[in-house]
């Protein structure tokens, strides 16, 4: 569902076959089947957890839809999504005590929130500028190459400044390596990237732009503000990360402003995170 939530075919398909209300149900319902699943597999239902992700599920979804298309209710929404994210919530909802692989189930919910916010804004805010699909064209290709080969020689000399990483011992199984490197580049795409991009560049930079009538200052903006929700990190406050954010902020945002899109600003965004949390320590 994640997956196809991110398709423009399927979103502009189920968005002119319903109408609002039956979207917003169908949504809401599509919100609570991976627990439900959860539950069913593992045996850890607990009602009050459903009653939560029920909540939460129908406030994000109606919220474009009962409120009105005002700054404050476009800063509202991104709150919301935000302060769920760092609140944690899904894993206390998704929980399963018995868990051997350690894999954080918190997982299912990250990607439906994600998911139902994407189709929130398509569906009942109108999201252009976004742009979201899977696969970026050539053109968007060069563009978030070109932006990632302009930021790493200033955030690796930056990073090492400021002693926020050092270079990752060499691996023993180089197979075992290149095939676990290529798996989490693919994360660091479908969901790290694309997550951060849609919130930041897709909505964030887009509606800055429009409201201030001023793409530098916009960027500016944003690039700072995604510094600083990047303090928390590891520890509080984490300025150093905070500071390497913000100027990769400005790089995503370059790429997104020559891509028309977030397409662009994912490959660089996923290429910067693929190379510190792989080659970097």
């Amino acid at each position: 569902m994640y997956l196809a939530a991110c398709v423009p075919q399927v979103r502009a398909r189920l968005g002119s076959a319903f109408g609002p209300l039956p979207l917003a149900a169908g949504l809401i319902v599509s919100g609570l089947a991976p627990y439900l699943l959860f539950a069913l597999l593992t045996g850890a239902h607990r009602q009050a957890a459903l009653l939560w992700l029920l909540g939460l599920c129908s406030i994000q979804v109606f919220w474009f839809l009962r409120l009105p298309r005002t700054w404050w209710a476009d800063i509202g929404f991104i709150v919301l999504f935000a302060g769920i994210v760092f609140s944690k919530v899904f894993s206390s909802i998704y929980f399963f005590p018995l868990n051997p692989s350690k894999v954080p189930a918190s997982i299912l919910g990250d990607l439906m929130w994600t998911r139902l916010a994407i189709l929130a804004v398509a569906w009942f805010r109108g999201d252009p500028g976004v742009n979201l699909s899977l696969w970026p064209t050539a053109r968007e290709w060069r563009i978030g190459l070109r932006e990632f080969l302009y930021f790493m020689p200033l955030g690796i000399a930056l990073g090492y400044g400021l002693q926020f990483f050092k270079l990752r011992p060499a691996p023993e199984h180089l197979g075992r390596f290149a095939i676990t490197a290529l798996a989490q580049l693919a994360g660091f795409y479908l969901f790290v990237a694309l997550r951060e991009e849609f919130l930041f560049r897709g909505l964030l930079l887009k509606w800055f732009t429009t409201w201030w009538r001023d793409e530098r200052r916009a960027l500016l903006a944003v690039s700072l503000l995604f510094g600083l929700v990047h303090l928390p990190f590891r520890q509080f406050p984490n300025w150093k990360f905070a500071i390497l954010a913000s100027i990769a902020g400005w790089f995503y945002g370059r790429a997104y402003q020559q891509g028309g899109g977030i397409r662009a600003a994912m490959v660089t965004h996923a290429l910067v995170v693929f190379v510190w949390r792989v080659f970097l320590v």
